[in-house]
């Protein structure tokens, strides 16, 4: 295409040399016109269409210009004449070859075209825009490249009309201006596809997401249709074996299920009942017939028991065997069995009989028997403590089965709303922190416990709140200290990288014991009733949510013993924490999980200034209490192991 435009650049050179000659001539041919009419009167000029001069000579004898010169201009003006005539024909066929370039280009264009529209397709928008952009500026620096040009021919074709010009004509110009037309519509062509090509895909985005909405509701609807078909099938199989056993019941062929499960039900209770009578019938005659072997040995102790848990923490309740505690008040007996019957609680509490985690519980007279049903002593690994949430679930539900309340309460003025219910009765318990008001559910028509119980706490409250401690290793630790009937430090288990429910149980208690040295050593505790009262009995460490969020803990206390109930009395002393830390309200029940995964509930049902404690609560927990076994216990004489060991 470059040898085609240079090829017309030298035709047009051409022509512009034969315009200047042929400008010369007709400007010399006036002046020989002028000089013969001079010389010939007779000579007359005349001039015809294409600018064709002919001469009219009357006379042959011309001095200064004959004939035959007259006819060599003529024939030289002829000749110029077919010179231009076919320099013009040449010009029209570089015209057409120019024709067919345009055409040519213009095919380029459109195969430039389609092939930038295949590009899109593999350029993302902003390549594109950034591609066509560089083309329109390469194409205007063209145009006024070519402006520039032919601005110069002009000016140098004033100045000098030898002077060739080498730029691009302005045909070409106009090429190239429809070149960048083109390339203009392709641009804005091209936006209109982009804005297309992006609506389909948002059309095509909004597709799937619809088809993954039909999806899921065809699957939730094959679902439901298949849940349909199997309990119709299961409808059907009951319908076909209910018409079986109707068949069965009209022949006399089969007793009812109903009456199948009752008769099974009493034969195996008349059959454990059998089975009791017999075995205390062997008891009885072999303590009659003095045959019974534990009667027979020579023993120093002689201890009955019955064995309860409480969501997993166990309690061992001393039926007999223990002799009477001196005292006048509650913890003046606790004094005494400290310093003289302590051998009970190893004798009982370690092993063989107990284990490292073992609890127990010693029913004794309360200081008013108006205020209190009973009173209990509670211990443990290490020595006693002054409550226990799990104990007084435990001991409410068998203080009913056994006859320990001392008076029916349904005559008297019932003090909460869930005991307005008939079918719960209550039990008042002292512990040495004071005391403790159980509610135990009773079944409406066998009249026994159900094994469902709460309690309605002594006054607790928040000792310190968000104080902090400097621990080995660990640094500085907010922990919150509350009382729930004894005191409890209480820290999230997340400080230190570790699951309540999870982690390993040594590492729990290991930080357990490090945070309650570390409060012995560094805080001072106080109780407004006793000294006896003012130290710290364990650790619960949290999960760390707060307010009416379910939360997990685990209790560490005495000598590094685990609590595998939720902590009752800890509970308390939780709540106390939370209410003055405003993250709970009266009222606001919430769920606590211990670390075997068992449940109690708790909720604050009044608030008041306990003396020198302002914002003391009053505290409901609920859970669950069951029986495990009645037991003897005997020391025998010369058993030095029997007295009990642990092994830590």
């Amino acid at each position: 295409m470059d040898d085609d435009i240079q090829r017309a650049n030298q035709v047009d050179q051409k022509l512009k040399d034969l315009e200047r000659t042929l400008q010369q001539l007709q400007a010399s041919l006036p002046t020989i016109v002028r000089a013969n009419a001079s010389l010939h009167p007779n000579f007359e000029p005349r001039t015809k269409e294409g600018d064709e001069v002919v001469l009219n000579v009357s006379s042959a004898n011309d001095p200064r210009l004959s004939r035959s010169n007259t006819l060599k201009i003529i024939s030289k003006l002829q000749s110029t004449k077919a010179k231009i005539i076919k320099y013009d024909q040449q010009r029209e066929q570089e015209t057409m070859k120019l024709a067919e370039i345009r055409d040519r280009m213009k095919d380029e264009l459109l195969a430039i075209k389609k092939e930038i529209l295949a590009e899109n397709f593999r350029q993302t928008p902003q390549q594109f825009r950034s591609y066509l952009q560089s083309q329109l500026h390469a194409l205007k620096d063209e145009i006024l490249r070519a402006q520039s040009a032919q601005q110069h021919e002009e000016k140098q074709s004033t100045l000098s009309a030898d002077t060739a010009s080498t730029a691009l004509t302005p045909g070409n110009v106009d090429v190239l201006n429809r070149v960048k037309t083109e390339l203009v519509s392709i641009r804005q062509e091209m936006a209109q596809r982009l804005t297309e090509l992006e609506q389909y895909r948002q059309f095509e985005r909004e597709m799937q997401s619809y088809k993954g909405n039909i999806r899921d509701k065809l699957l939730k609807v094959k679902s439901e249709v298949q849940q349909y078909e199997q309990e119709l099938s299961h409808a059907k199989r009951e319908l076909h074996r209910v018409q079986s056993e109707n068949d069965d019941y009209k022949k006399g062929n089969r007793i009812p299920k109903l009456l199948q499960e009752t008769i099974t039900s009493r034969l195996n209770i008349l059959k454990e009942q059998v089975f009791q009578i017999e075995t205390e019938n062997k008891t009885l005659k072999m303590q009659l017939t003095k045959s019974d072997p534990l009667l027979s040995i020579s023993k120093s102790l002689y201890v009955t028991t019955v064995d309860m848990h409480s969501a997993g923490e166990p309690l061992r309740i001393i039926e007999n065997g223990v002799p009477a505690i001196s005292g006048s008040t509650l913890l003046e007996k606790q004094q005494t069995v400290i310093k003289d019957l302590d051998y009970y609680r190893r004798f009982l509490m370690h092993e063989p009989r107990g284990h490292f985690d073992m609890y127990g519980a010693i029913i004794t007279e309360p200081d008013d028997p108006k205020q209190a049903d009973f009173a209990v002593l509670f211990m443990h690994n290490e020595g006693y403590s002054s409550m226990c949430g799990h104990g007084v679930l435990a001991l409410g539900r068998y203080a009913v089965d056994f006859g320990l309340v001392r008076s029916t309460q349904q005559d008297e003025k019932q003090e909460n709303d869930d005991e307005q219910d008939g079918n719960v009765q209550r039990v008042r318990i002292q512990c040495p922190c004071g005391v403790v008001t159980v509610n135990v559910e009773i079944d409406a028509e066998s009249k026994r416990s159900t094994g469902n119980v709460s309690f309605v706490s002594t006054p607790g409250w928040a000792e310190y709140i968000s104080t902090s401690i400097q621990l080995d290793q660990f640094g500085k630790v907010e922990i919150d200290i509350g009382f729930g009937g004894t005191y409890y430090a209480i820290c999230p288990s997340t400080r230190f990288n570790l699951n309540v429910r999870e982690s390993p149980t040594d590492d729990l208690i290991n930080i357990s014991a490090l945070i309650k040295q570390t409060v012995v050593k560094k805080l001072q505790l106080s109780h407004p009733d006793s000294k006896e009262l003012q130290f710290l009995f364990g650790t619960i460490l949290t999960d760390g949510m707060t307010g009416t969020t379910p939360s997990s803990n685990v209790c560490v206390f005495a000598d590094r013993q685990v609590d595998r109930s939720p902590a009752g009395s800890g509970i308390v002393a939780r709540l106390a924490c939370d209410y003055k830390k405003k993250n709970i309200k009266v009222g606001e029940k919430r769920k606590f999980i211990g670390k075997t995964g068992s449940v109690y509930h708790g909720e604050i049902v009044k608030v008041l200034n306990y003396k020198d404690k302002k914002d003391a609560v009053i505290a409901r927990v609920s859970g669950t209490a069951r029986y495990i076994s009645r037991s003897q216990f005997c020391l025998e004489d010369g058993d030095e192991l029997g007295r009990g060991f642990l092994m830590k």
